[in-house]
């Protein structure tokens, strides 16, 4: 495997996501808690050696959303300054090209993830000048929220569990285990976000730990 990439070597060209109804058709407007998404990242090789792995993470907020407490009743500027964390989600993705295949991976897990379509490189790597994008298996959103939230809650020294209280308007539990803030330790604080209105805040988004800024997604919560 050769060395990681300088920050240099790596256009970022984008991640984005294609959902589809049940009945498969593509859409930009979804039903989060139940329409599905394949995620979608793509890179071009700017450098001038062949890059064989990188990491891709990207950490998005719903901070914007509407949210409410529902227990222990608190006032709102004494969990408001922290709630940001806990409605934030962190994915990261591990590629190695090996063999003319790639091999995409979840380092938060250690787990292999399934891949629908991914670009061939048949050199085992992207030679310099060229673009590479992978697409994920189809999978319910909901599933990538959990895997996001739970890895951002670890990062932040936090426990916490999701309910869907109301798939179709949109309802999402979020049960807040652990969390300590300062000196203070937080136990089962229930939040209720609303998942409506659109999604695309700029989003910071990392290649083997040098960081870029995506493009705002088009993506709305129905």
């Amino acid at each position: 495997m050769t060395s990681p990439p300088l920050v240099t070597d790596i256009e970022y060209v984008g991640s984005w996501g294609e959902m589809r109804h049940r009945g498969g058709e593509k859409i930009y407007q979804f039903r989060p808690l139940v329409d599905s998404y394949s995620l979608c990242v793509a890179i071009k090789n700017v450098g001038t050696a062949k890059i064989d792995h990188f990491q891709w993470q990207q950490t998005s907020s719903l901070a914007h959303m509407n949210m409410e407490l529902l227990c222990p009743k608190i006032p709102s500027h004494l969990w408001r300054p922290f709630a940001g964390n806990m409605v934030t989600a962190t994915f990261r993705r591990q590629v190695v090209l090996r063999g003319g295949e790639a091999e995409v991976v979840n380092p938060d897990i250690s787990q292999a993830v399934e891949v629908a379509a991914v670009t061939p490189c048949p050199d085992g790597g992207i030679r310099p000048g060229e673009a590479f994008s992978f697409v994920e298996r189809q999978r319910p959103y909901i599933e990538y929220l959990r895997e996001g939230m739970q890895a951002r809650a670890l990062d932040i020294g936090a426990k916490l569990e999701m309910e869907v209280a109301d798939a179709e308007r949109g309802l999402l539990d979020i049960i807040i285990t652990t969390f300590k803030v300062g000196p203070v330790s937080l136990h089962d604080m229930k939040m209720q976000v609303e998942l409506k209105g659109k999604l695309g805040a700029l989003q910071e988004v990392l290649i083997d730990g040098n960081t870029y800024v995506s493009k705002e997604t088009e993506l709305v919560f129905l």
